[in-house]
């Protein structure tokens, strides 16, 4: 496809991520030479990862698992989409505009200003001209942010300066300091689930975000392989609640394709996402969209959107878990996943607490 980026939607309870760890499960089986990485906020896809020999990344406040947002490298921004001259400072900004935008709006209910974007763009620039202009430095922390924030002294930026180094300080020095070290995991694995479930909802954006631009550099030395990467962002509205997120997330979708990269969204949340002109823009084009159960509302806002006819929306309502509509290219077919139950791989697939009760007892080493 020529952009084989997708989505899976639906109500709670309606197969999502059954449906997404049946796709990983193919990719697995039949594409050995790709990787698969995961961000799980409900910590769903380890047991699949765990019985595939993958590995479960832990990401809380109160483990030593580290990722700086602050990492780069020269191939970060991306050479030869239609953003070909931007250098990777420029992107690592765009990224960096929407980390601290997140935790602008926790602390204060409202994003970045233009003064404040003109000053995070100022200090990012002297951070990271210091750091490629010395061989073998040390990779610059959020730390090293906020010392350098500290030393800007155009008096037009004085009070954006005050108002950032009060509200980062929880960030760094404080309770929330969880992205303020260097990265401490390097994993070497061809399946890898970032588990962020214990983040909590005050960072759970944050962590979604960081987690993401690992992922971004993981995915330009995987093309520097020759090796696709497949990524899973699941809740992917979270990423939609302000601007400078959603931003950041619609320009990586758009380079995933000449990096290599097949990028899926995954959400119950449809409505939240269609609420958004950039999500909306995004669903419209993308070839791939798994839809399963729909509210009414949402039913007729994907219809509009994808123009999908009231004939073919009607196996969107009241649909059995498992069964929905699949938008492929041109095509839109109805479909029904009569999955085998007793089974490990179903095992290993369904998050049904009443059945991974029920196979626990009767299967422990599928479901461990």
């Amino acid at each position: 496809m020529k952009n084989p980026a997708g989505w899976v939607l639906g109500t709670p309870g309606s197969g999502k991520s059954f449906a997404t760890k049946r796709e990983l499960l193919n990719i697995l089986l039949n594409y050995p030479n790709d990787e698969i990485l995961v961000i799980d906020p409900e910590s769903e896809y380890a047991v699949l990862a765990r019985n595939f020999g993958g590995a479960v990344i832990k990401i809380s406040l109160d483990t030593k698992t580290y990722f700086n947002p602050l990492d780069i490298t020269l191939d970060y921004s991306g050479g030869d989409d239609d953003k070909s001259n931007e250098s990777p400072i420029a992107f690592k900004t765009e990224f960096m505009f929407s980390l601290l935008d997140v935790i602008l709006q926790k602390e204060r209910s409202t994003g970045l200003t233009g003064a404040e974007c003109t000053l995070v763009d100022l200090v990012l620039r002297r951070l990271y001209e210091s750091y490629f202009s010395k061989p073998h430095s040390v990779m610059p922390t959020l730390m090293d942010f906020r010392e350098e924030l500290k030393k800007i002294q155009e008096p037009e930026l004085q009070a954006e300066k005050e108002n950032l180094l009060k509200i980062i300080g929880l960030y760094t020095t404080g309770s929330f300091n969880l992205f303020a070290h260097n990265t401490n995991v390097d994993v070497n694995n061809r399946f890898v689930v970032f588990d962020i479930k214990d983040l909590g909802d005050q960072i759970k954006t944050l962590g979604m975000l960081v987690v993401l631009d690992q992922i971004w550099n993981r995915v330009t030395s995987n093309r520097l392989m020759g090796r696709n990467t497949w990524i899973v962002v699941d809740e992917a509205h979270l990423l939609f609640n302000n601007q400078f997120s959603a931003q950041f997330l619609k320009s990586l979708w758009k380079r995933a394709r000449k990096y290599g990269a097949i990028c899926t969204g995954v959400t119950q949340n449809v409505g939240d996402l269609l609420d958004s002109e950039i999500a909306s823009k995004m669903l419209d084009n993308s070839e791939y969209i798994m839809m399963l159960n729909q509210s009414p509302a949402d039913r007729m806002k994907l219809g509009k959107i994808l123009n999908i006819s009231q004939n073919q929306l009607g196996y969107l309502s009241n649909a059995a878990s498992g069964s929905g509509l699949l938008c492929a290219g041109n095509a839109i077919i109805p479909f029904d996943d009569k999955f085998p139950t007793n089974t490990k791989l179903y095992a290993m697939l369904t998050t049904k607490l009443e059945e991974v009760m029920e196979l626990q007892g009767k299967n422990t080493a599928a479901v461990s």
